[in-house]
């Protein structure tokens, strides 16, 4: 029996050229539910660095342990699936018609001076109609922000899921978005809040479309070449996908029975960011050619679990302001110097570098890799299981941008009182 389907349209004479979208319509829903439940069926922990967030750690150590569905849901990334799509769908209202979850956008509203930044929300891949920011969106616009529910990516004809389209078009499709914002909100800078492909989306324009856009703006107005400021102000990507990822593995396995290169150019006449969100696809080598996307005047916190079931290895989502190469080669001048065969065995050790050496260090080098016009804590990463370690409501791709955690997380980042320090969160 069908958990839920969606509202039939109203059947209406069809000539023969309307035929196709129905038969690609039930492809898309195919291939999207198939690439999902292969995901969940491979998903395997995932070993990888233990990374730390930029702020201070705070743990939650007296929260009660575990029960049995919840030890289930950590074991089987299946069932933890499963249980994430049952909770979306208890907290949806069903009988709604194609709006499943409403849409909150107001052009009407207008920013204040104690939120003077519009918040634009961008949806991940599949999206916006099964998953959506209604959470997210509801506490912001409580909390006094104008709030922007973007639809982007979306096929003609197929108004209930977006982001489907390559994902250079749908950066396309921000210009004149921010422009409207603008316009209407009466505001001079937006934030953007993000979700997995989403914050894919938002950087391939901050780092190509913004500046052209921009530099058109200067030539059309005669004005002087200097760099204006950026027209997002902040950017919390929830989930994101990095310079891509693994799928479990799945894309290697593809590889070594030679399969990957014929589902490749099947699924991209469906879904071109399905095969653009992979580790080493042209489009992450292009977007990443440079290193990390760090922008000037743009502050970002990424908001990443250790038990992402589609962003694997997980710290992927996780921004690398300082490149592993220079790292390594602070920590090798700062080793003590092995001892020689000479040296006698009572000669006493050189003494290793104070861990609060180390953090200093960490500190420097991250803040001499910061882009022009940030401070220290406009860049940072937040790890779900610091804060709410035995909560897998948080701890998965879709639990996590739906959570209080990420929702009071963002909050406090988009607030112009943060002083780059986070309070406790609720888990």
């Amino acid at each position: 029996m069908a958990v839920f389907s969606f509202p039939r349209r109203q059947e209406q004479p069809s000539a023969p050229q309307d035929r196709p979208r129905t038969g690609r319509r039930g492809k898309i829903l195919l291939l999207s539910l198939t690439t999902t439940l292969l995901v969940t069926l491979l998903s395997r922990a995932v070993p990888g660095v233990q990374c730390s967030p930029a702020s201070p750690i705070i743990k939650r150590d007296q929260q009660p342990p575990l029960q049995n569905e919840e030890l289930h849901k950590q074991q089987n990334p299946f069932l933890g699936f499963l249980s994430t799509i049952a909770t979306t769908l208890i907290d949806t209202d069903l009988t709604a018609p194609m709006a499943i979850l409403p849409d909150l956008t107001d052009w009407s509203c207008k920013v204040t001076e104690e939120h003077p930044y519009p918040v634009i929300i961008l949806h991940g891949l599949f999206a916006p109609q099964f998953t959506s920011w209604v959470n997210m969106a509801k506490q912001l616009r409580a909390a006094g922000y104008c709030v922007y529910q973007m639809k982007y990516g979306m096929i003609p004809g197929i108004d209930f899921i977006g982001g489907m389209l390559d994902i250079k078009e749908s950066a396309k499709e921000l210009p004149g978005y921010i422009e409207k914002v603008l316009e209407t909100s009466g505001a001079k800078r937006v934030d953007m809040v993000t979700h997995s492909e989403g914050g894919t989306v938002a950087r391939w324009y901050l780092k190509y479309v913004a500046p052209k856009v921009a530099q058109e703006q200067q030539q059309e107005q005669q004005q002087d070449s200097l760099s204006p400021e950026p027209k997002v102000r902040s950017l919390v990507s929830v989930g994101p996908i990095g310079d891509g990822t693994l799928l479990q593995g799945i894309t290697d396995v593809a590889k070594v029975f030679g399969l990957y290169d014929g589902i490749s150019q099947w699924v991209m006449q469906f879904c071109v960011p399905c095969t653009q969100l992979l580790d080493k696809s042209e489009f992450m080598l292009e977007l990443y050619k440079d290193g990390e996307i760090l922008i000037p005047g743009v502050r970002m916190l990424n908001i990443v679990t250790r038990m992402d079931e589609f962003v694997t290895p997980y710290f992927k989502g996780a921004i690398q302001l300082v490149p592993e190469d220079e790292i390594l080669s602070h920590l090798v001048h700062h080793l003590p110097s092995t001892a020689t065969n000479s040296q006698s065995e009572n000669e006493e050790e050189e003494e290793t570098l104070p861990s609060q050496d180390l953090v200093q260090l960490q500190k420097e080098l991250e803040k001499s890799h910061l882009p022009q016009g940030l401070q220290p804590g406009d860049i940072q990463n937040l790890f779900a299981e610091d804060y709410c370690h035995n909560n897998t409501r948080v701890s998965s791709h879709f639990g996590l941008f739906r959570s209080d955690f990420s929702i009071n997380a963002t909050l406090q980042f988009l607030s112009p009182t943060f002083t780059g320090t986070f309070e406790t969160f609720p888990c």
